[in-house]
C-alpha cells in the first residue's frame, strides 16, 4: 500500500495545491513553519508533522513548495530536512521557483541516499492554483515524472516534461521574465496613451486585437479598467524571481538588458536595497498587477480637460503618495508640497497597495 504524500509549504500557492490533492483522494501529511497554515488541511483530514524530516518519514513522495532557494535547501537537506526522513526510493518534488543550479546540487546530495528528485515549478497564480488548472513544468528523469503524473494531474491541467533536472526551473524563469518585462511595458504604454488624450478603454480595445497584445496585457488591463486592485502576490516574490532570472543568466554568460531594467521597478516604491527582506508585514506590497495596477491609479491624474495633462511636465505626487511609496521599507519622510515631479515609471508605483501576507 502506498504511503501518504508529503506537502511542505502551505502559503498562498501551496495551500490550494495541497487542498486539491485532498480533493482528489490523496492522503496527505503536511508541514509549515506557521502553525495556523496547517489548520485548513488538518480540517480536511490531513495529518500534520512538526518537521520536514517527519513528513518524509511518513510519505513516499514529498512536495516542497516554499518561497526561496534558502528555504528549499533547509527543507530538503537541512538539519531536520527531508533527507533525514526519506527512505530509499523516495521522490522529492521541488515545486518552488528557485535556483536551477541549487536544485541539481540538492539532487546529487539526495542521490547518495537513493532518493530521487524532480523540479516541477508551476505557472498560473493563485486563481489557477485554487481551481486545479496550473501549468506544471517538470525537469528530471522522464520515468520519475511519470510516477508523479497522478499528483500533477490533481493540481494542474497543462503538464510539461521539458528535460533533465533543472530544466523545468529554467523554463519557468524564461516564462517569468517575459511576463515581468511585458508588465512594465504595458504600464508605460497605458500612461503614455492616456497622457496623449486616449481613452484607456479604447487603448484596450485596439491593442487587444493588434500586434501589441500579450497575455500580460489581456490579464492586467481589464482589472485596471474595472478598478480591481486586489493583490495576487507580493513584490518580494516578484523581486526574488527576477533576481533568479538575472543571476541564472549571469551564470550562463547571457546578457539580459530588459530583465535587469524591469527588475528595478520593484525598488521604486521606496524600499532600500539593503533593507531586510523579512521585515514587518507593512513592508510587504502586493504585486498582483504590479506596475499596471499602480499605473491605473495615476490615469485620472494625467488627464486634463482637453485630454492632455494640464501640467506639461511629469505629474506630481498627490497628497499622501509619499507615504504610500514609503510603505515598502517603513515610513518615509514627507516631501515639500509640489516637489518632486515624477517621471512616468515612478508614477506607476506611486499607488502601490500594501497588505499583510
Amino acid at each position: 500500500m502506498a504511503l501518504a504524500v508529503g506537502f511542505i509549504g502551505l502559503g498562498n500557492m501551496g495551500r490550494p495545491m495541497a487542498l486539491n490533492l485532498v480533493k482528489h483522494g490523496f492522503p496527505l501529511v503536511v508541514h509549515d513553519i506557521d502553525p495556523a497554515k496547517v489548520e485548513p488541511l488538518r480540517a480536511r483530514g490531513a495529518a500534520v508533522a512538526d518537521s520536514a524530516e517527519r513528513v518524509a518519514a511518513s510519505a513516499d513522495r514529498t512536495i516542497c513548495m516554499v518561497e526561496t532557494t534558502a528555504q528549499a535547501e533547509a527543507v530538503i537537506a537541512g538539519e531536520r530536512g527531508i533527507i533525514h526522513g526519506a527512505a530509499p526510493g523516495h521522490i522529492v518534488i521541488c515545486m518552488s521557483t528557485i535556483d536551477p543550479f541549487v536544485v541539481r546540487r540538492l539532487a546529487d546530495t539526495l542521490a547518495t541516499r537513493d532518493v530521487a528528485m524532480l523540479d516541477a515549478p508551476v505557472s498560473g497564480g493563485t486563481e489557477r492554483a485554487a481551481t486545479g488548472e496550473l501549468s506544471i513544468i517538470g525537469g528530471g528523469a522522464a520515468a520519475t515524472f511519470e510516477v508523479c503524473r497522478d499528483l500533477f494531474k490533481a493540481m494542474g491541467t497543462k503538464l510539461f516534461h521539458v528535460g533533465g533536472l533543472g530544466q523545468g526551473l529554467a523554463m519557468k524563469l524564461v516564462n517569468n521574465m517575459l511576463v515581468q518585462v511585458n508588465t512594465v511595458a504595458v504600464a508605460e504604454a497605458l500612461v503614455m496613451g492616456v497622457k496623449a488624450g486616449l481613452d484607456p478603454r479604447t487603448i484596450y480595445e485596439v491593442v487587444r486585437v493588434s500586434t501589441g497584445t500579450s497575455s500580460a496585457f489581456e490579464r492586467r488591463v481589464p482589472r485596471i479598467l474595472a478598478r480591481d486592485f486586489s493583490p495576487t502576490g507580493t513584490v518580494d516574490i516578484s523581486y526574488k524571481d527576477q533576481e533568479l532570472e538575472t543571476g541564472f543568466a549571469k551564470q550562463l554568460g547571457v546578457p539580459l538588458l530588459l530583465a535587469n531594467v524591469s527588475q528595478q521597478s520593484t525598488r521604486w516604491p521606496g524600499r532600500p536595497a539593503w533593507a531586510s527582506r523579512t521585515g514587518p508585514p507593512s513592508s510587504r506590497c502586493s504585486s498582483g498587477s504590479r506596475a499596471c495596477r499602480s499605473a491605473a491609479r495615476s490615469l485620472g491624474a494625467l488627464r486634463g480637460p482637453h485630454g492632455l495633462s494640464e501640467n506639461r511636465g511629469a505629474p506630481r505626487l498627490r497628497p499622501g503618495a509619499s507615504e504610500r511609496m514609503g510603505g515598502l521599507g517603513g515610513p518615509s519622510k514627507s516631501r515639500p508640497s509640489g516637489t518632486p515631479t515624477l517621471q512616468p515609471m515612478q508614477v506607476m508605483f506611486s499607488g502601490v497597495i500594501c497588505r499583510r501576507r
